[in-house]
């Protein structure tokens, strides 16, 4: 995960070896520079929403020992340690909602269909932060199949009306 600010960039590489992750996070931040360390194998949060579309009925539930993700770790400046999390999935008419409560009252639900290819339909976070109440939410409008990596220039900005999608 990167992150470029108005004021500098930021690194942090998460790599398996063996049985353990090792990660390096590189900052412009003084008080956190270049550091390095390990921490045991673990469920990764940014792991679990390729979990999700590759297959749902493997999906931990229950406690778990979990890595928070990085772009929330990065976000809030929280260091990139496990903890113990609680997770739910629970069945609705035409979907799974798969429920993370993390420490300190922040939630991830998934939204994703039940069947194969297990689309991922929304999400919604929320936590707090400085006191206040936080909450991100996304919910998919609609998809498009068709090779996006040639259309990169202004002229396929259309595009972005098909996929409801603002300006």
């Amino acid at each position: 995960m990167s992150s470029q600010e108005w004021c500098g960039q930021v690194f942090t590489q998460v790599n398996w070896r063996g049985k353990k992750y090792h990660i390096q996070s590189n900052s412009y931040f003084e008080k956190e520079g270049d550091a390095q360390t390990t921490v045991p194998t673990v469920l990764l949060e940014d792991e679990l929403w390729n979990r999700i579309r590759l297959g749902p009925d493997g999906l931990p539930t229950g406690k778990v020992t979990l890595l928070p993700g990085l772009f929330y770790s990065r976000l809030l400046h929280t260091e990139l340690k496990p903890q113990e999390v609680d997770i739910t999935k629970k069945e609705l008419s035409d979907s799974w909602l798969y429920t993370i409560q993390f420490e300190g009252k922040r939630t991830l639900a998934i939204s994703f269909e039940k069947n194969f290819p297990y689309k991922i339909l929304g999400w919604e976070e929320q936590f707090i932060e400085r006191g206040n109440p936080v909450v991100t939410k996304a919910t998919l409008i609609k998809t498009m199949r068709l090779d996006y990596w040639t259309k990169n220039k202004n002229e396929f900005n259309y595009l972005r009306d098909s996929l409801g999608l603002q300006r």
